[in-house]
């Protein structure tokens, strides 16, 4: 039944009747096209189980054959290597359809936008609850003279050796312009008490004038 062919070729085909279309073929209709490396020594070496070689870039294309119509029937997501980068793009092509890059020096380009939803996140709305104990800015001015940053920020030299979490980062952030946002309400309550107190001085300086005149 041709479950193995071999073409003049030299293709390989599994379930391909006689015309395998690359050097190995695999069409099945059971919910196993799938390929399976594995190795079963018992040493924890690492080791290559895969590689792709090629003088020139190299694409790997995953497609979905149940999109039939719409705006992504036909869409193929393609991890390229090529030019130096590594790429995740959408063919086919347009406005969206590089998504990812990372280049030989670590830098990563993303065209939509970043979202994480991650668990661990603590969003600090708890900051604007009534018992949160607001660090006095007379404490947050000492603890800025002794370490050179902010408290729960990590220093510069943290970052350099320990790396950064963004996500959490973006949190610390938050918490501190929140608590900003605190400060500067209690500041301007401050300044608006002094103003009313301005007022009423003003008003009794002027009684006190009229009743002289």
């Amino acid at each position: 039944d041709n479950a193995l062919v071999v073409a003049a070729n030299g293709n390989i085909g599994m379930g391909t009747d006689n015309t395998p279309d690359r050097g190995l073929h695999i069409n099945k209709s059971d919910g196993n096209g799938s390929i399976l490396v594995q190795e079963t020594s018992s040493s924890t070496a690492t080791r290559e189980l895969l590689k792709l070689s090629n003088n020139g870039g190299i694409n790997i294309t995953m497609e979905d054959t149940s999109i039939a119509s719409g705006e992504n029937s036909g869409r193929e997501w393609k991890m390229k290597n090529s030019a130096g980068n590594f790429t995740v793009t959408t063919f086919p092509g347009g406005t969206g359809e590089l998504e990812l890059k990372l280049d030989v020096d670590g830098n990563l380009e993303i065209t939509g936008n970043f979202i994480s939803n991650g668990s661990t996140l603590s969003v600090p709305d708890y900051v604007f609850a009534d018992d949160y104990d607001l660090r006095p800015l007379a404490e947050v001015r000492s603890f800025i003279d002794t370490n050179s940053h902010l408290p729960e920020v990590p220093s510069a030299a943290d970052i350099a050796e320990n790396g950064i979490n963004h996500s959490q980062m973006q949190m610390v952030l938050l918490k501190k312009v929140e608590e900003l946002t605190l400060y500067t309400l209690a500041q301007h309550a401050d300044m608006q008490g002094m103003q009313d107190e301005i007022s009423l001085l003003k008003a009794e300086l002027s009684s006190v004038r009229t009743v002289e005149n």
